[in-house]
């Protein structure tokens, strides 16, 4: 780093404080650092089965990311499919 600013973020992992303002705010910080090919990755991207969201916000926010390829994965721990979303700056 130069002069003490962070000018490249090529991988980072976000676990955020499950709200859509801190989510938002933490993935424009990294997109802003970001080149073609850069890669982001969401925890908590999770529903229930019951098809409530455990974290509305999460969900709002990572489904509003256009400049990115999402690939999601889902974990199931018997009451909800956990998600993980990959982003890839296109």
């Amino acid at each position: 780093l130069r002069s003490n600013k962070l000018e490249r973020i090529h991988f980072s992992f976000l676990d955020a404080q499950h709200d859509y303002q801190n989510l938002n705010f933490e993935i424009e910080f990294v997109k802003q650092r970001q080149k073609l090919g850069d890669v982001i990755i969401c925890d908590d991207y999770t529903t229930y089965y019951n098809g409530k969201q455990q974290f509305p916000g999460i969900n709002k926010a990572i489904d509003e990311i256009i400049d990115y390829q999402k690939k999601i994965y889902y974990g199931n721990d018997g009451e909800k499919k956990r998600g993980y979303v990959y982003l890839s700056k296109k």
